[in-house]
């Protein structure tokens, strides 16, 4: 999973990586139904 290579290739504690890829999907996600969102109302 994406999650272990980010772990290792970075060499990142295991809870440094659960944070960092916590935030990242959360970041992601808002960005994701932010721009469905706009989208929506030109469609």
């Amino acid at each position: 999973s994406g999650f272990w290579l980010v772990s290792k290739y970075l060499g990142m504690t295991e809870k440094q990586t659960f944070r960092s890829w916590t935030v990242m999907t959360t970041i992601l996600a808002l960005v994701g139904i932010t721009t469905v969102g706009i989208l929506s109302l030109f469609v």
